[in-house]
C-alpha cells in the first residue's frame, strides 16, 4: 500500500514538471497559443501655423522678424509685393518705400493677412519757408521735408487747418508749432511762430472813406480785395509809416508830403483825376508814385538828394499855364514833375510810362541829378520843354538816359539841356538820347529851340549819343553846341548816329555854333555816322547849308540803307552775339548780308567796322551786359548763402539773413526778398521786378500789369520770376533756363539756403511766371541751366 502511494506522487510530480515547460513555451512565443493577435496602440500628433504678428511700420533700413509659431510639418508660404519688400525664413527685408499687403497661405489656404508699410526716415525734419512772423487773418502754408508728419500747435492764438496745411493767425501772441514723424515719434521739430497786428506792417492799405471796414476784414471792392490793414489810419501821411502800398480811393487834399521811404502810392482805385501837390521830402527814398491821373495844377516835386524814385503809369492832363516866359537859362526851373535845384544830389530816378497830354508848363525839370532814366513817355501839345535839365554840373560818373519817347507838337523843346557836363576833367558824364520820335517841335523859333537842344557843355569829360531815333516836320532838329575850353575839348565824344530825317527842315539838321561861336571854339570831335536822309519817304542828299559846325566831321553822304540796319539792330548788337542784316527791314534776306558772331576788334570807343557789298561802315557795338543778365550774374553769386539764427549761426533755420536786414523784414521768410535784393544790386527798376516780401503780392503784381502766365500756357525764359502758389506752396525763384520739359531756377530760402534746382515743368506746386519787360532781351534769350554765371562762376542745378 505504501509503495503504491508513493509510486502515485513520483507520476504526479512527473506531470506538473512537463506542463510547466508547456507554459515556457507559450510566453517565448510572443502570443499565446489559439488567441486573436492585437494592434498596437497609436498616439496622435497635432500640426498648425500661426502668425501672431499685426500690421507693421518698418524702417527701409531696418529688417523685421515675424513672429510665427509652427507644429507639425505642414507646409506654408507668404505672399506679397516683392517690389516694396522680400521675406526669408519668415524674416521681412525692405526693397522700396511703400505699402503691401503680407498673406500667410497654408496648405492654399489664406490664415493671415497684415498690412506693412516701409517708409524712409528722414535724417532730420525740417520746416520749408514757415515765417516766424505773420499778420492776424494771414495764412500761410505749411510745408516740411518730408510729408510723414502729424501737426501739432501750443496755443489757440493760431489755428491749424490739418486738411489743407496751413496755418491762420487768430490773435496776438506767440505759438509753437511741432511736426512729428508719424512713424516715429522720437523724430520731429519745432517753430515758434509770432502773430502780430497788420499795424504793425502792413503789406498795403486802402484809404477810401467810401469803405465803410474795420481792421483786419476782408474786403473786395471795384474788383480787388483786400484782406487786411483796411482804413487802419485816418491820413496817408499816417499809413506812410507801417505800409508798403497804399491805394488811394479818394480824393485828396490839395498838398501831399511823402516824408517815408519805402512806400508806394497807387492811383488805380480812383474814378477821376486829382489836382494835387506831391512833396517828396528831403533825403527820402524808394518811392514809388504810380497809376494817377493828374490835372489842373497837379505837380511832383523832388526836394533834395532823393534816391530811387520810379514815377510811373501816370497820365497829366490839361495842368496850369506857366505864368513865367521860357527863358533859356537856369533860372527857368518850373515842372509838372520838378527835381529840384539843391546841394544833395538826386540819384536813380526813374519817370517811365506816363502820358504828358496838354502840359501848360515844362513836362519833366531836372537839376542836379545823377542817374536818371526817362523812358516810353509820351508828350503831346507842350507849351514849354517836354524835358529840360536845367543844372547837371555832375559830381561824379553818371547817366542821364532819355530813350524811347514820343514827342509831339510842342512850342519849344522835346529835350533841352541848359548846361550839362563835370566839374574835373576825369569824371565821364554819359548822356544817351536814343529811340525817340520828334514831330512838329520848335514852333516857338529862337536859337535855342528845337528837337533837342545842348545849349552849353562845360568842362570835364562827356559822352553824348543821340542815336536810333526819328525827325520829323521840325524847324531844328540838332543842336549840339559845347564851349568848353580848348585844352578840355579832347575831353568830349559826340556820336549823331543811325537816325532818321524824316522831312527836311527849315533850319537845319545839325548845328554846334551859336550866333558867337566860331570852329576853333567848339569841339571837332562830333561824328554824324550812317543816318537817313528822306523827304517824304525819298532817299535824297541834304543839303551843306543844313550842316552848320565843322564840316570834317559831318556824313553828308545819304545813308539811308545802313541807318536802317543798325536802328533795326540797336538792341541785340552785343559783343559775341550773332546777328544778321537784311536790304530791307521788313523783308528778311539771310544770305544777303550776315556777320558771324562779332569776335573782330574794335577800332576805337567800342566801334566796329562791318562790310555791306563791298562798302564799309562803321557801327557801335554794346560791350556792357544785358541787364537781364547782370540780374542772374548776381544771383548766381549768391548760391551757397545760408541763413542765420539771431546769433549769426548758419546751419539753423533762422531765418536772419542780409536780404531781410537790406529789406527790413528780420528774420522773415526771405525767397521774395532774394529776388528783390538781387533785382536792386542789379540796378533793375521797380517797374520791371517789383520790391515784394510777399509771394503772393509779387504774384499780383505780375498780374495787375497782365505780365503773369500760367504754367500750362506758357514755356518760361531765362529772367522770368517763377511763383509756386499751387498745392499750399508759397515759394517764388529765378529762372534761369527751361527746355520745355525741365525748368532750371536760382531760389533764396530753399532748405535754409541759396541754391540752384530744377524741377518738372509740370510740378503740381508751380503756379506761372512773372515776365518783366526786359530792355534789350536778345532774341535767343539764354541759358544758364548749368547754375554758372556770364564768368564763368556759379554751381550746377540739383
Amino acid at each position: 500500500m505504501k509503495k503504491w502511494y508513493l509510486f502515485f506522487i513520483l507520476v504526479l510530480a512527473l506531470l506538473l514538471c512537463s506542463c510547466d515547460g508547456i507554459v515556457n513555451n507559450n510566453k517565448n512565443n510572443d502570443e499565446p497559443k489559439n488567441e486573436e493577435p492585437q494592434d498596437e496602440p497609436v498616439i496622435k500628433e497635432e500640426s498648425s501655423i500661426v502668425l501672431n504678428t499685426n500690421d507693421i511700420n518698418l524702417a527701409l533700413n531696418a529688417t523685421y522678424n515675424l513672429d510665427v509659431v509652427k507644429t507639425g510639418s505642414l507646409d506654408y508660404e507668404y505672399r506679397y509685393d516683392e517690389n516694396v519688400i522680400r521675406v526669408y525664413d519668415d524674416v521681412i527685408i525692405p526693397n522700396n518705400v511703400g505699402r503691401t499687403s503680407l498673406e500667410l497661405v497654408v496648405d492654399g489656404k489664406v490664415e493671415k493677412t497684415i498690412y506693412i508699410t516701409v517708409y524712409e526716415k528722414p535724417l532730420e525734419l525740417k520746416f520749408i519757408d514757415l515765417p516766424s512772423v505773420i499778420i492776424i487773418n494771414e495764412v500761410v502754408g505749411i510745408k516740411t521735408n518730408n510729408e510723414d508728419v502729424i501737426l501739432s500747435i501750443s496755443s489757440d492764438n493760431c489755428i491749424l487747418d490739418l486738411e489743407n496745411m496751413t496755418l491762420k493767425g487768430a490773435s496776438i501772441g506767440k505759438t509753437t508749432i511741432t511736426a512729428t514723424y508719424k512713424y516715429d515719434e522720437s523724430l520731429s521739430v519745432s517753430k515758434t511762430v509770432e502773430v502780430k497786428n497788420a499795424i504793425e506792417k502792413a503789406d498795403f492799405v486802402l484809404v477810401d472813406s467810401d469803405i465803410d471796414a474795420k481792421k483786419n476784414d476782408i474786403i473786395e471792392t471795384r474788383g480787388y480785395e483786400f484782406i487786411f490793414g483796411v482804413n487802419l489810419f485816418n491820413t496817408i501821411e499816417d499809413a506812410m509809416d507801417y505800409a508798403d502800398v497804399i491805394y488811394i480811393g479818394k480824393t485828396l487834399e490839395e498838398s501831399l508830403t511823402i516824408s517815408s521811404s519805402n512806400v508806394t502810392l497807387d492811383g488805380r482805385m480812383l474814378d477821376g483825376a486829382l489836382d494835387l501837390l506831391i512833396t517828396i521830402s528831403s533825403g527820402v527814398h524808394d518811392v514809388s508814385i504810380i497809376n494817377f491821373t493828374f490835372t489842373a495844377e497837379s505837380k511832383i516835386v523832388l526836394v533834395s538828394g532823393n534816391s530811387n524814385i520810379l514815377i510811373e503809369n501816370n497820365i497829366f492832363k490839361d495842368t496850369k499855364k506857366a505864368s513865367s516866359s521860357w527863358v533859356e537859362t537856369n533860372k527857368y526851373i518850373s515842372g509838372v514833375i520838378e527835381l529840384s535845384n539843391a546841394t544833395n544830389y538826386h540819384d536813380n530816378i526813374v519817370i517811365k510810362n506816363n502820358t504828358f497830354n496838354n502840359i501848360g508848363d515844362t513836362g519833366i525839370n531836372v537839376s542836379t541829378t545823377h542817374n536818371i532814366t526817362i523812358e516810353n513817355n509820351k508828350f503831346m501839345e507842350f507849351a514849354r520843354d517836354a524835358v529840360r535839365f536845367n543844372n547837371g554840373i555832375i559830381k561824379e560818373e553818371c547817366t542821364w538816359s532819355i530813350n524811347n519817347n514820343t514827342f509831339i507838337d510842342g512850342e519849344y523843346n522835346g529835350v533841352f539841356f541848359r548846361t550839362y557836363g563835370t566839374d574835373t576833367s576825369d569824371i565821364f558824364h554819359y548822356v544817351d538820347v536814343k529811340g525817340n520820335y520828334f514831330d512838329s517841335l520848335g514852333k516857338a523859333g529862337g536859337e535855342f529851340v528845337g528837337a533837342v537842344t545842348f545849349r552849353n557843355y562845360q568842362e570835364g569829360c562827356a559822352c553824348v549819343w543821340i542815336a536810333y531815333n526819328t525827325f520829323s516836320g521840325g524847324s531844328k532838329y540838332i543842336f549840339l553846341r559845347n564851349n568848353a575850353t580848348s585844352a578840355h575839348q579832347v575831353n568830349f565824344y559826340g556820336y549823331v548816329e543811325g537816325n532818321i530825317f524824316n522831312d527836311v527842315p527849315s533850319s537845319y539838321y545839325f548845328n554846334n555854333l551859336n550866333s558867337s561861336d566860331t570852329f576853333s571854339t567848339n569841339p571837332k570831335q562830333t561824328k554824324l555816322i550812317n543816318n537817313a536822309y528822306l523827304n517824304n519817304g525819298k532817299d535824297i542828299t541834304p543839303d551843306n547849308k543844313l550842316f552848320i559846325g565843322n564840316y570834317n566831321n559831318v556824313i553828308m553822304k545819304s545813308e539811308k540803307v545802313k541807318s536802317l540796319y543798325r536802328f533795326d539792330l540797336h538792341h541785340v548788337l552785343y559783343v559775341g552775339k550773332e546777328v544778321k542784316l537784311t536790304d530791307d527791314v521788313t523783308a528778311v534776306d539771310s544770305d544777303k548780308f550776315t556777320i558771324a558772331p562779332l569776335s573782330i576788334k574794335p577800332l576805337d570807343n567800342g566801334v566796329y567796322v562791318l562790310k555791306h557789298d563791298d562798302q564799309e561802315f562803321e557801327v557801335v557795338c554794346i560791350i556792357k551786359l544785358e541787364l537781364v543778365v547782370k540780374f542772374i550774374n548776381i544771383a548766381l553769386g549768391e548760391v551757397g548763402y545760408q541763413e542765420m539764427d539771431a546769433n549769426g549761426n548758419t546751419g539753423t533755420s533762422g531765418n536772419y539773413t542780409k536780404y531781410g536786414a537790406w529789406y527790413g523784414i528780420n528774420p522773415g521768410a526771405w525767397c521774395a526778398m532774394f529776388v528783390s535784393w538781387c533785382a536792386n544790386q542789379a540796378g533793375v527798376s521797380t517797374s520791371i521786378i517789383p520790391k515784394y516780401a510777399s509771394v503772393q503780392i509779387g504774384m499780383d503784381w505780375y498780374k495787375n500789369k497782365g505780365l503773369f502766365k500760367y504754367k500750362e500756357e506758357y514755356t518760361p525764359k531765362a529772367g522770368d520770376i517763377m511763383f509756386m502758389k499751387s498745392n499750399n506752396a508759397s515759394h517764388t525763384g529765378i529762372v534761369l533756363y527751361c527746355d520745355g520739359k525741365t525748368l532750371y531756377t536760382v531760389e533764396g530760402n530753399t532748405s535754409d539756403c541759396c541754391a540752384c534746382r530744377k524741377y518738372d515743368v509740370n510740378n503740381a506746386k508751380i503756379t506761372g511766371y512773372g515776365t518783366p519787360e526786359w530792355p534789350y532781351y536778345s532774341p535767343d534769350g539764354y541759358n544758364f541751366s548749368d547754375g554758372r554765371a556770364q564768368d564763368g562762376s556759379g554751381h550746377s542745378t540739383t
